[in-house]
């Protein structure tokens, strides 16, 4: 399910999974912005490497069917 509503340039969606790549990786001592800045440097990377595997996924699909019928 995608969700539409935007946040500060971000998805809802995207704003969760940064809250919580944020508390995985939290460790004593850490400070929280550099924890916060942590998470979304991670989760660019996860939902970058997902739309790419995505993308090729369907492109492939597509282009097999546009060829076969």
């Amino acid at each position: 399910m995608i969700i539409m509503k935007v946040y500060g340039g971000q998805s809802i969606k995207m704003k969760y999974l940064v809250i919580f790549l944020s508390n995985l990786i939290l460790k004593d001592g850490m400070d929280a912005p550099l924890t916060f800045a942590l998470g979304w440097f991670i989760a660019i990377i996860v939902v970058t490497i997902f739309q790419i595997i995505f993308i090729k996924i369907f492109l492939i699909k597509k282009c097999i069917s546009f060829f076969y019928f």
